[in-house]
């Protein structure tokens, strides 16, 4: 069986460094964060640090070079990319794109996540981070590679490819898809059984399988680059941008050296920036993607341009806060009688970024808590998690945890990010619109704490400086907070 994801660039793509520019919107998808679920009948995803990584990457990168206006979507600290959140960035971005006053702009749309596809097909699936899948649909039997084993269900929980492909080609706008997963699947089938039963029935099995893996995968005239093929896992790449050494998917890495390729005032093409991702002499430190059933010619439009200032960058995050799960065979709900215990959080914070923040984007931020718009994830003697809206309509999630068994008035030094702090260790993580960081230092003062008889905590008044992944800037805030619980009935 021949390898679907073939390489069919022409060799006769050329460097061009002053072709017909392009108005870019560019579609940038991180999926870093997944549930885990409690149910040892399904199987949970890990996170997934150089998805979200990348993304963030390759939004900043086609901002800083050129693109009209980015639309970022991460996913990470329990804020997860869901399916809606998708289709719903594409619709988005198809939007924005279609108002340029040009009439001819050009769509990236980038997917960084875990993937998984079936044998049968070749139907490579986009693992939103909300799924957690019933462990009766997947084939777990190779060490290397796990599989779908009976996809009926699974399309409706994940985008497939094919699917994202053909929603971006009904728009009638050129585009190009980087699909930055993994592609866990065989290249040939296995028809040993069927042939036992019957050789007439095992060709025509294997026939049906070559017709439905060609129609799976996209065609002319809109590229799509993997960057894995059948088979193949997609393996974290160094940042070429990172001081710290931070991991990012291939294909974000390649985006990167491309864009460092350009020089002063030089630009690149639509064929030169799919050169740089197929060809493993753009870089051998990463994988190399390939573009599916492609024999047309591509654009030399230029799609990254140096030095021509920012474009605007929509920040989001995920928005699914729960465990999806997909695919059982049989469903079943019930409810608990009783009471249950809903915190509120009333309150005020009022926040400043300074010195190139990636938080904040150096901005400040004051107002009081909307008690109807939060989501409260826990509350305890020693620590909360909170996502929060303020009466402006600012968003914010606020981590902290204690070094103790409870918050005592005081200073805490030596921060690390909540929920990866060390023993002994206080812990913080302050985000806004989507914007997190992956490593966190800093320092907490804690100026009053009010316990209630129960030991529960029921007010927390602090000031902060976190120092996001190493700096430059930094965001420093006070909060003063209060936790009341109202019981009400199921």
């Amino acid at each position: 069986m021949r390898y679907v994801l073939a390489v069919l660039l022409l060799l006769s793509l050329s460097w061009q460094s002053h072709a017909e520019t392009v108005p870019v919107y560019v579609l940038s998808i991180g999926s870093g964060d997944y549930a885990q679920s409690d149910d040892n009948d399904y199987f949970s995803f890990g996170s997934n640090e150089a998805a979200y990584l990348g993304a963030r990457r390759v939004a900043r990168t086609f901002s800083q070079n050129g693109a009209r206006h980015v639309i970022q979507v991460l996913g990470r600290d329990g804020e997860r990319v869901s399916r809606s959140d998708i289709f719903g960035s594409i619709d988005d971005i198809v939007d924005r794109a279609r108002r340029d006053p040009s009439g001819n702009p050009l769509l990236v749309v980038y997917l960084s996540a875990h993937g998984l596809s079936d044998d049968f097909g070749y139907n490579l699936f986009v693992m939103p981070g909300d799924v957690v899948i019933d462990k009766t649909r997947l084939d777990m039997t190779d060490p290397n590679l796990m599989r779908i084993a009976d996809i009926d269900g699974v399309e409706t929980a994940a985008p497939s490819a094919r699917e994202i492909f053909d929603a971006l080609e009904q728009t009638g706008l050129e585009f190009l898809l980087l699909v930055d997963t993994c592609y866990e699947t065989t290249t040939g089938l296995d028809l040993t059984a069927l042939r036992r039963v019957s050789r007439q029935m095992a060709d025509l099995a294997g026939n049906v399988s070559d017709i439905i893996r060609f129609m799976s995968l996209p065609r002319d005239p809109h590229p799509m680059v993997f960057s894995a093929p059948p088979g193949s896992l997609a393996h974290p790449a160094l940042d070429p941008l990172s001081a710290r050494g931070d991991f990012i998917a291939p294909l974000a890495r390649r985006i990167v050296l491309a864009s460092q390729s350009l020089g002063s005032g030089g630009s690149l093409g639509l064929s030169q920036l799919v050169e740089h991702l197929v060809y493993e002499s753009a870089d051998p430190e990463a994988d190399p993607g390939g573009i599916t059933w492609y024999s047309g010619a591509l654009s030399d439009r230029a799609i990254l341009r140096a030095g021509v200032g920012s474009g605007t960058i929509d920040k989001r995050r995920g928005t699914s806060y729960s465990v999806t799960p997909c695919c059982s065979y049989g469903s079943s709900s019930s409810s608990d009688e009783g009471t249950s215990v809903s915190p509120v959080v009333t309150g005020t914070v009022a926040f400043s970024g300074r010195g190139g923040d990636f938080v904040s984007d150096d901005r400040s931020v004051r107002g009081k808590i909307d008690p109807s718009e939060q989501t409260v994830w826990s509350v305890g003697p020693r620590e909360f998690d909170l996502d929060l809206v303020l009466s402006n309509g600012q968003e914010l999630s606020i981590m902290l945890s204690g070094p103790g068994s409870a918050f005592k008035e005081g200073v805490y030094e030596n921060v690390g990010r909540a929920g990866f702090e060390e023993a002994g260790q206080a812990g913080l993580s302050v985000t806004m619109d989507g914007n997190g960081c992956n490593e966190i230092s800093g320092r907490v003062r804690v100026t009053d704490t009010v316990y209630g008889a129960s030991g529960a905590l029921e007010r927390l008044a602090f000031e902060f400086e976190q120092v996001c992944d190493g700096g430059p800037g930094s965001l420093t805030g006070i909060a003063d907070l209060t936790f009341t619980r109202s019981v009400a009935q199921n």
